[in-house]
Formats: C-alpha cells, structure tokens, sequence
C-alpha cells in the first residue's frame, strides 16, 4: 500500500513538472509562417530565422545563471544582430531572383562580345534653305535618276524641286487633304502620293498628270512604298490596313489587317516577298506577301513606331519610336542591336528614320529639332546637329518631319516645322 501512494505522488509529480515545461515553453505567441512557397536557398535562411527567434528551453539559459552573470541582455543583442543578418540574406535574395534570366543571358554575352569600332563620319552642316510650302511640309522622296525630288505637306500641295539648284519645276495639286506619304518608282516614271483624303495617285512625271487611283482605305492615308523589283505598291494609314495593290491593273493583292491602330510607317526588300509595318501600338509587324499574312510580331517598342527603313545592303531593317531606335534582322525580326543614346539626352519622337545609300549611317528626324546621326556598324552617335528654324518663327516649329536622302549620299533633305525644306552636306576636310 505504502508502495502504490509513493508511485502516485512519483507520477503526479512528474506530471506537473511537465505540465510547467510546457507551459514555458509556449508561453511566446508564435507568429504564422509565410503562405508562399520559398526556394530552397531561402527557405534555408528563413528556417534560421525562425530558429532564432522562437528558440526553444533548450537554448535559452538557465535561472542560476541568469541569477549570477545576468547574461540576459548579451543574449539578446546577439539574436537581434543574427536576425539582422538573416534578413539582409533575404532581401539579397530576393532581389537575385527578381532579377529575369533573359537580360543576365544577355549582359553575358555583351561582356563577351567583342566591342565594335565606329567608322569615322564626316560632320554635316546646314547648306540651303528652300521656301515653298505655305503649310507644313510631311513627306519627301528623292527620285532614282537624283534629278528632282518631291515634298507634299499640309497645304495639299506636292512640289517637285530640281536636286542640283533646289528650284521649283512643277506643282501637283489634286489632293483635297494633306500630302502625308511620297514615293518614286525605281523603274517607272511614276510618282505615287498619299494623302488624309483616303486617296492614292499614281502620277506620271513625263505627262506631268495622274494616270491611276486606287480606292480602298476607309480613312486616311500616311505612308506609301514601292516594291523594289515587283510591281506593287504597299499603302497603308489610319485604318490599321496595309493594303498590296497591283501597279497596272490597279487590283487590291491583299488587305493585311492585324495592327490594332493607325500604321505610320512600311517597307519593303526585295531579298523576300516580305514587308514591314510599323504602328502606334507599338508593335512591327513582318508580312509574307506570297501567303498574305503576318510572319512575325515584334514587341520590343514601348511607345508608337513612327519611323521605319529597310537597310540597302543588309537583310535587315531599323525601326523608331519614342527615345528608341533598335536594329532587327530579317525573315523573323530577330533583335540585332539598340542604337545609342546620350544619358542626358531628351527622349522626343522621331518622325522620320533614313540610311545612307552606302548603307554606312543612319539619320533620324526628331520632334524637338534635332538631326541625329548613328554610325551603322557599332550603332554609336557620332553627330547631334541643331536646326535652325527661318527669322520671325518659334523655336518649337523646328521639328524634322521627314528626311531623305539623294542618290549620291552627300545631299540630306529635311522637311521641316517651319514649312522649309532644308538641304543639308557632309563638311568636306572632316
């Protein structure tokens, strides 16, 4: 009997002591654990942070010693200093993982890429100013045989001036609308003109009249090409259509829908039965023109791509947006290069994107007034020139709304805001 009282009070004595355990041992309100999955390098530094901040009797220190030393505040400092420590391991962390593969890839390649020299460029410099337009003038082309050139703008007017002297030889006027787009036939004696009035002419420059129209855009009209060794010729505007028509029969080949807003540039090659457009949706966009629909969707453009030009020697093309001018390759718009900008360069619109005929620079047109020249190859500025706007105008008139090379590459032509054409030459010595 004596035996079974003192095996109960053993037991209820060891009971409580546990119950005391317990109860000191969760006498901390723990936190909950995060909801989201961890990677296993974070996870690892988490369970240590856990393990530091809710650590159980077994680490903490025992009364007597607290009641001699009194370690309890070297204790703490200590946790918090290894909390800190764990969460700065964390948050680097995470800020490595946040980090996308994509561009890691490509900063290793860049770093291993060998760093191209820039050609050296002449500098280029204003040479003549011509007068003639009485509203802003917003589309130039420059003839094949570089004996006149052409500028159509708000006046409803297209004028064609001699190359050499800058004389005006004969005005065109049949659009009810402004001129936006120009292009000449490399094989034909024909001028094409596009303008808001939904119209697109065919005009013969020997007769000096139009001797075809071709009807089909619901709106207006903003850019014209023609295929360099078909006959075609590729409009495209307002509606968000490119359409194909046929030079003679005037029959519409395609309507190549698929932009979600007004296209404001195209092009062509003639390597490929391909075409380029490029929109203010921000997105290009290459046409297989044997299939009659889209090969490729580009998306690298944040803003509107106003400005595009098919490079005359290479199989690949440049396009223009907002502070942004990017080199892609052609058949499936793979991304070359980014062309360079100054750090504290102002990112304005560029209206207009041109390549020498050698094919060695490119020239761009920008909305504050400025003409901004890259070297092809390495894609480094090698020039940034100032427009000067005609006496009595505003200097926000200065802007650069089209540009165009002549056949020779020592003439630049830039239609200006202040209803100008300015003619501009490489500075010879440089």
């Amino acid at each position: 009997m004596a035996d079974t009282d003192a095996t109960r009070a053993l037991l209820a004595g060891l009971l409580e002591r546990h119950s005391r355990e317990v109860a000191r041992h969760f006498s901390k309100e723990i936190k909950s654990l995060p909801s989201r999955e961890l990677s296993g390098s974070e996870s690892a530094l988490r369970s240590k942070l856990y393990a530091c901040e809710f650590a159980g009797p077994s680490s903490a220190p025992s009364a007597a010693a607290r009641q001699t030393d009194r370690p309890e505040k070297r204790v703490k400092t200590s946790r918090a200093d290894d909390l800190a420590l764990v969460a700065v391991e964390i948050e680097k962390q995470k800020a490595e993982e946040a980090l996308p593969q994509v561009s890691r890839a490509l900063q290793v390649r860049r770093a291993a890429e060998p760093e191209v020299e820039a050609m050296q460029h002449r500098q280029w410099k204003l040479a003549r100013v011509i007068p003639g337009h009485r509203g802003v003038p917003k589309a130039i082309a420059v003839d094949f045989s570089n004996r006149v050139f052409a500028t159509g703008g708000m006046d409803n007017v297209i004028k064609v001036f001699d190359v050499a002297s800058g004389k005006l030889q004969m005005n065109f006027e049949s659009h009810t609308h402004p001129v936006r787009g120009l292009a000449f036939s490399p094989r034909h004696a024909y001028l094409f003109s596009v303008g808001e009035d939904k119209a697109v002419k065919a005009w013969d420059l020997e007769l000096n009249q139009i001797v075809r129209q071709y009807h089909g855009h619901t709106s207006g009209v903003y850019c014209v090409a023609v295929h360099p060794t078909l006959d075609l010729v590729i409009t495209a505007g307002r509606d968000a259509t490119c359409r194909v028509w046929d030079m003679r029969t005037r029959h519409q080949v395609h309507a190549l829908t698929g932009h979600k807003e007004a296209i404001m540039s195209l092009g062509a090659q003639s390597l490929d039965p391909q075409i380029v457009t490029g929109s203010e949706d921000g997105t290009v966009r290459l046409w297989d023109l044997a299939a009659g629909r889209a090969s490729a969707t580009l998306t690298h453009h944040k803003k509107g791509v106003r400005a595009l030009m098919v490079h005359p020697n290479e199989f690949s093309f440049a396009t223009a947006s907002t502070g942004s001018v990017k080199k892609f390759a052609f058949p499936d718009g793979r991304l070359m290069q980014n062309f360079q900008f100054e750090e504290n360069e102002p990112r304005t619109i560029i209206h207009s994107l041109r390549c020498s005929p050698a094919g060695q620079m490119i020239a761009a047109g920008t909305d504050d007034g400025y003409l901004k020249f890259w070297d092809w190859t390495s894609a480094k500025t090698f020039q940034r020139l100032k427009i000067k706007t005609m006496p009595g105008t505003l200097e926000s008139e200065a802007g650069v709304m089209a540009l165009a090379f002549d056949m020779t590459g020592e003439r630049l032509f830039g239609c200006i805001g202040d209803k100008t054409i300015q003619m501009f030459k490489p500075v010879e010595g440089t």
